[in-house]
């Protein structure tokens, strides 16, 4: 496993050549699918952060604006989308939980969208946001998930 960061689904590498062929100005599907990525993250810059309680539908928000704000800020370096993103990030931080007692879905897909976040973005991020992030994945996201497994959760001994 690569030791810097990015290193979930690109590396600086990939990231580097997208952006090459973005900027070339080449028509065709780099172009076309990267300008329409920046499009949808300028789309998210003036929305407000998801509000507790959280569920799937909040959490497929954080996920899809994770990507496109993160992808957006790879491809221009513009600190606004790394901003925006940390918004959502400290917000979806202060929730009390992202467990409700029946379902890991939406806890999964939270730990995964502020995986993204942390990895696509890390060299934005000052060390105390970095915190913030890896302590909200770890004890909000992995801590219960390990608790549940331990515990025998319902959903792990299911046939279907």
């Amino acid at each position: 496993m690569a030791t810097g960061h990015p290193r979930l689904y690109a590396t600086d590498e990939r990231f580097a050549r997208l952006r090459a062929l973005w900027q070339s100005g080449t028509p065709g599907t780099p172009k076309s699918w990267t300008d329409a990525i920046i499009a949808e993250a300028d789309a998210v810059l003036p929305t407000a952060p998801v509000t507790y309680p959280l569920n799937v539908d909040t959490a497929r928000v954080v996920m899809n604006n994770m990507y496109k704000l993160g992808l957006a800020w790879q491809m221009t370096n513009d600190s606004k989308y790394p901003e925006r993103a940390y918004t959502e990030l400290a917000a979806v931080a202060a929730f009390v939980d992202w467990f409700d007692g029946r379902t890991m879905l939406y806890t999964s897909e939270t730990t995964h969208d502020f995986a993204i976040a942390y990895d696509w973005m890390h060299a934005y991020w000052t060390q105390p946001r970095r915190d913030t992030i890896r302590t909200a994945i770890i004890n909000k996201g992995l801590n219960p998930a390990l608790s549940l497994y331990k515990s025998n959760f319902w959903a792990l001994r299911t046939n279907s």
